[in-house]
């Protein structure tokens, strides 16, 4: 499980590179989730369904500004769950006046 404070960065989402038989669930309390995104193809063992899956983290700010995100597997019968071979946080800030990249 990963948990990410918003707090700071309140427009952040997450993109993650996944493979095998992922599934991707978030939360805004650790307790109630939220399938994000499932493989929902035959089984695999290899990195033929590689994809890149975005999970939108203000959309699961609990009210202390904390989501969570957790993978598995989507048919825990089967040995290979998510692989991920990288993952990246990304936020928007808006442009003030205070920030001399606007030239303002």
């Amino acid at each position: 499980i990963y948990r990410f404070d918003l707090n700071e960065y309140p427009d952040a989402f997450l993109e993650m590179d996944v493979f095998y038989n992922y599934k991707i669930e978030a939360s805004s309390d650790n307790q109630t989730y939220e399938v994000v995104a499932a493989y929902d193809g035959e089984y695999v063992s290899n990195m033929t369904n590689r994809t890149t899956v975005t999970v939108f983290l203000t959309d699961f700010a609990g009210s202390d500004g904390i989501a969570y995100v957790r993978l598995s597997n989507v048919d825990p019968s089967q040995q290979y769950g998510t692989g991920i071979t990288s993952f990246t946080i990304n936020y928007r800030q808006p442009l003030s006046s205070d920030n001399p990249d606007t030239g303002a």
